[in-house]
């Protein structure tokens, strides 16, 4: 795509600058800033994959709540895998 150079450099470069904006203002380390960089990049990348559908992702996560036979509220997510 003609612009998709554009978008992933400013995707990385926004929060590249608060990152340094706040290591200069004394509220993170650097070490803070690298592991939440590298943890929001990871998911970023991993929560879109995880909703793909069709033949190419044989897998879905969903989340799920309910009401066990006791009364209990409960929730969480649901993994499925196509065979």
């Amino acid at each position: 795509y003609k612009g998709e150079a554009l978008v992933w450099t400013a995707a990385a470069a926004v929060p590249a600058f608060v990152a340094y904006s706040r290591i200069e203002a004394g509220k993170h380390f650097l070490t803070d800033n690298l592991v939440g960089y590298a943890v929001g990049a990871g998911l970023g990348i991993a929560v879109p994959q995880l909703h793909k559908t069709g033949e190419k992702m044989g897998a879905s996560i969903v989340p799920i709540q309910g009401v066990n036979v006791n009364g209990y509220a409960y929730s969480g997510l649901m993994l499925t895998k196509k065979l």
